[in-house]
């Protein structure tokens, strides 16, 4: 395990395109290997600070460490290869389990009645 935890977020502001402050956070750690809950109402920032935390999106101020290491700007596109996040809204599979694995086998071309070894 990480000493330094997997995220320290220190200054963290994003403001939306008219000024109005999204996400002001000044401090946060999230240790690694653990479970995290985000809650709060409606328009708190939820949303903006998983996808800051993703490297989806980039605060206008303050440092993100991931896994004990400065998350420059300019890494953001290969750090989005070690983070994964799942939105609340699908945006590929939207039919029942049965259909999606079907959809993958089929796309691989894996025949319909497969022998089982």
């Amino acid at each position: 395990m990480n000493d330094a935890g997997l995220y320290r977020l220190e200054g963290i502001r994003r403001c939306a395109r008219d000024g109005r402050v999204i996400l002001d956070i000044d401090h946060l750690e999230i240790p690694e290997g653990g479970l995290t809950a985000v809650v709060g109402p409606n328009g708190a920032g939820k949303s903006t600070l998983l996808k800051t935390l993703a490297f989806l999106e980039r605060p206008d101020e303050g440092k993100i460490v991931f896994c004990g290491r400065l998350a420059a700007p300019r890494d953001y596109f290969s750090l989005r290869r070690a983070v994964t996040m799942v939105d609340q809204t699908p945006f590929l599979f939207q039919g029942t389990v049965f259909k999606n694995v079907a959809y993958g086998m089929k796309v691989r071309k894996i025949p319909r009645k497969m022998k089982l070894t």
